[in-house]
């Protein structure tokens, strides 16, 4: 086996989604997600800084 990088990004889950996330992982856990990656504007000590996350659509957990 092949030695494996891990990055810690944080995923955007809703409703149901984030409901099974909750009840079946915890921090730590591999997962692959499919959605897109969103920016949101904020201001801090009067500049504009942009906050990208993961909106996921469908995630699942490997185990």
């Amino acid at each position: 086996m092949g030695i494996y990088e891990k990055d810690k990004i944080q995923i955007e889950v809703w409703r149901g989604l984030a409901e099974m996330l909750a009840s079946t992982c915890k921090q730590g856990d591999w997962v692959t997600a499919k959605g897109r990656i969103a920016s949101r504007p904020y201001e801090k000590d009067g500049k504009v800084w942009n906050n990208y996350n993961f909106v996921a659509e469908r995630v699942d957990v490997l185990k």
